[in-house]
């Protein structure tokens, strides 16, 4: 059975900015975390296009992996889910998927919404926790990457 976890976060960014990264430059969230991930390649597809299949290679609690998925984009919701597809998280779950969503507020700042549906292999596998603290890291590294180059462009 399928189960989520959510939680949602303040972004000093702009939706749109967020969004477009996770969308259309998502080789460049290295950059913003390059402890936790090291890469992310392109496998299939084209980057911003929906149904294309991402290679991220990261670390997370000093283990090295890398999670292959099918990249889902919804531009009229600012939604970016990440279907996966293979990696080590497999050894423990049937199902991982991270989805974002990136709502706009008036202030020009805004709001992730992260959702990470899961399935365990069995009774013993704990819930992701680990996982979605990787998550809000990577998603908060970025939003500090975004807000110092909008800085400079200022």
């Amino acid at each position: 059975m399928v189960q989520k976890l959510e939680t949602v976060l303040k972004l000093k960014s702009s939706a749109e900015q967020f969004y477009s990264l996770w969308k259309d430059r998502v080789y460049e969230v290295p950059t913003y975390t390059p402890s936790n991930v090291q890469e992310v390649d392109l496998c299939k597809g084209d980057w911003g296009i929906s149904g294309s299949i991402l290679a991220w290679y990261y670390t997370m609690g000093g283990e090295e992996g890398v999670f292959k998925e099918k990249h889902i984009v919804d531009d009229e919701n600012k939604i970016v889910a990440t279907i996966g597809l293979e990696g080590e998280v497999f050894n423990m779950y049937k199902v991982y998927n991270p989805i974002w969503e990136f709502i706009p507020k008036p202030n020009g700042c805004s709001l992730a919404k992260i959702t990470l549906e899961y399935e365990k292999l069995n009774r013993t596998v704990p819930v992701p926790y680990n996982y979605m603290d990787f998550l809000i890291q990577i998603t908060r590294d970025s939003d500090e990457g975004l807000i110092r180059e909008s800085d400079c462009q200022n």
